[in-house]
């Protein structure tokens, strides 16, 4: 007898297959927006901050630039400006 009143019960299900659904359908758009909302303020978030590549190719101009600066005798500069002696 319990057997028959568990497979009974197991072939007949207690929710319809169409609210089923449903209620899958209303858990993935649940999980769909938590993920949509965790991405986009991740995405803030980055789109605020320098990447690793954008500070090292400032730091690799700026050293370029100090070294240019140390390597140049102090009349070049001038010369290149056109205030400098370019008769030489």
């Amino acid at each position: 007898m319990f057997f028959l009143t568990w497979l009974v019960a197991y072939l007949i299900p207690d929710v319809p297959a169409h609210i089923n659904m449903l209620m899958q359908r209303e858990l993935h758009l649940a999980k769909e927006a938590r993920h949509n909302e965790a991405f986009s303020t991740l995405h803030e978030e980055r789109s605020k901050t320098r990447t690793l590549v954008e500070i090292a190719a400032d730091a690799v101009a700026m050293r370029r630039d100090s070294q240019d600066a140390a390597a140049a005798p102090d009349g070049a500069h001038d010369v290149a400006e056109g205030g400098g002696d370019a008769t030489a």
